[in-house]
């Protein structure tokens, strides 16, 4: 409720169009980043996203650029409200670098198992840049998708990545892929990340100091997170 007042209250300013420029930005950001993993339950909210999108329609005082319209489609995959064929399609009208960057980012995103499947190969695959690592794991963070396999995946595969890849990418790997979720409809839901690093770092003990600290870090952040939950 919520997260849905806020995003109700960021549209109506934005239809508003009392905001400058910079502010008009700034809270289409918002709505957009805000929206990003929730089911819509609002067909407004769906429709605005959509004509940030598409980049139809006018929105007062705010230039939709190709940044904040592919953070729209971001926002619309994660919760299935667009097709893998519209984002190919999205891209096909303007195939930029960043452009990939921003569609592999919001196809991972899609709420579908065999999409998420195929987008964590990508990411175990050792072919991905920086960049685009980075916006994978970010999509696949932000989904509305509801299942833990990557949970599991993550803890069997974080030591093979880190001993397989320069320290950079290791440290993205971690980072972009530490299962963070707190749910408070699903508290066994959020409590199984703990639970699998906890045995990580307890089975793990001779592991790259580096790993652990950063593990440990993460694991502190969960923490604090499912304390405020409870």
């Amino acid at each position: 409720a919520l997260v849905a007042s806020a995003v109700a209250r960021a549209r109506s300013l934005l239809e508003e169009g009392s905001l400058g420029a910079d502010r008009a930005r700034a809270w289409a950001r918002y709505l957009t980043l805000t929206s990003t993993g929730v089911p819509a339950g609002e067909g407004e909210r769906t429709g605005f996203l959509a004509r940030l999108a598409d980049r139809t329609g006018q929105v007062p005082g705010l230039e939709v650029g190709p940044e904040l319209s592919w953070s729209a489609r971001t926002a619309l995959a994660s919760t299935g409200d667009v097709t893998r064929e519209d984002l190919d399609a999205w891209l096909g009208a303007s195939p930029t670098g960043e452009a990939r960057v921003w569609h592999a980012r919001s196809v991972a995103a899609l709420p579908d198992g065999e999409t998420r499947a195929a987008a964590w190969e990508r990411v175990l695959s050792g072919e991905l840049s920086n960049e685009m690592l980075s916006a994978t794991l970010w999509g696949l963070s932000h989904s509305s998708w509801q299942g833990t396999e990557l949970d599991e995946a993550f803890f069997r595969e974080v030591l093979r990545f880190w001993d397989s890849h320069s320290i950079g990418m290791g440290i993205r790997f971690v980072n972009g892929a530490f299962p963070t979720h707190v749910d408070v409809d699903s508290p066994a839901h959020s409590t199984l990340p703990h639970g699998l690093a906890v045995t990580w770092l307890e089975d793990n003990p001779h592991a790259p100091s580096a790993l652990r600290r950063l593990l440990i870090e993460h694991l502190d952040d969960l923490d604090r997170a499912l304390r405020v939950q409870g």
